[in-house]
């Protein structure tokens, strides 16, 4: 969630228990610190499409960009 509001986790619950139990990380709160420190321990290359979409991204929706992302 600390990424962008475009990513949702996938819940792989089988019961109400589960649910419940996967909800309690919405709870959870990761300081700047450990978010970089786990975005450095993370880091890779994204490549294509991610790379084809981002240098395109002003050809393909102008001026109208910051309304489709949103930021």
């Amino acid at each position: 969630m600390s990424r962008s509001r475009l990513v949702h986790p996938i819940l792989g619950a089988r019961s109400a228990s589960q649910l419940l139990d996967n909800r309690g990380a919405l709870q959870v709160v990761l300081t700047p610190e450990l978010l970089a420190d786990l975005e450095a321990a993370t880091q890779f290359q994204l490549g294509f499409p991610h790379d084809f979409i981002e240098e395109t991204k002003g050809s393909v929706y102008g001026d109208s960009g910051p309304r489709v992302d949103g930021r």
